[in-house]
């Protein structure tokens, strides 16, 4: 009988590294893509309590003759912003504005660190691109609520520069 070793060949073990490399690789692919979604989510959250509490601010202030600029530190202690949601990982904070105007608009923008994060989320919502910037803007509530429309529309009618009771 013939003195033989037994084990592994080269290429059994060359065909089970590709498969576990493999499998790594993919693991990884599948972990980013979480992560960006749990951080385009994150993004969404933080639009939609910026809209949320800029319209607080907007139903507050819309009767000022001021139209006063919309402040960080006004929000979270007057409308209830939760510190901190603003953040992101795309890049700078969200800024809120409201446009004050004969149909005054909510803005909520940002600017990016990399123009190609604007093809992941701006698909969250209709949105404005310009350079590294992106903006997303709404109506105020009291203007897409039809209810809530039909009644300032009358208290405007009765009441030059009402807008809410």
């Amino acid at each position: 009988m013939a003195n033989r070793c037994k084990g592994f060949t080269i290429v059994e073990l060359i065909a089970v590294l590709f498969i576990f490399s493999t499998l790594a690789i993919s693991a990884l692919l599948l972990a980013k893509q979480r992560i960006q979604l749990a951080d385009v989510n994150t993004l969404q959250l933080g639009i939609d309590e910026a809209f949320s509490v800029a319209n607080g601010f907007f139903e507050t202030h819309c009767r000022d003759n001021l139209n006063p600029l919309v402040s960080v530190s006004d929000l979270e202690s007057n409308h209830g912003l939760r510190r901190g949601l603003l953040s992101h990982s795309f890049g700078s904070d969200l800024t809120i504005e409201v446009l004050w105007g004969v149909v005054p608009k909510i803005a909520v923008s940002t600017q990016l660190n990399n123009i190609g994060d604007a093809s992941l989320i701006s698909p969250t919502e209709p949105s404005d691109i310009v350079g590294n910037r992106v903006t997303w803007s709404r109506l105020p509530t009291s203007m897409t609520d039809p209810q809530m429309y039909e009644h300032i529309s009358n208290l405007r009618f009765f009441h030059r520069g009402a807008c809410f009771q």
